[in-house]
């Protein structure tokens, strides 16, 4: 992702990618215990500014159940392109569920 997108973005780069990071494991505890619920870490169609909405809001709620690792105030740097090919990037890796 560092080479692809965020090399140019103008962002942290650790602390952009560890948000991420912190938002897909939430998404996947989520759609495990809803197995009626669709990981929402995935762009299914939305344009990027959708994509972004969607994600700043699991990121409020990924840190409203873990308190304390982020600010509630702290907000996602990226820029809507940036952020879609970054989850798209990391979609498909499972950080808790099994493949």
């Amino acid at each position: 992702m560092e080479d692809e997108v965020l090399a140019n973005a103008g962002v942290d780069v650790f602390e952009e990618c560890f948000k991420l990071i912190f938002i897909k494991p939430y998404d996947e505890l989520e759609g495990a215990r809803n197995k009626d619920r669709n990981l929402e870490f995935k762009n299914y169609g939305q344009s990027d500014l959708e994509l972004k909405i969607k994600i700043e809001k699991l990121f409020s709620k990924a840190k409203d159940k873990w308190e304390g690792v982020f600010n509630r105030d702290e907000k996602i740097r990226l820029s809507p392109s940036h952020l879609s090919v970054c989850v798209a990037s990391l979609y498909k890796i499972k950080f808790l569920t099994p493949t």
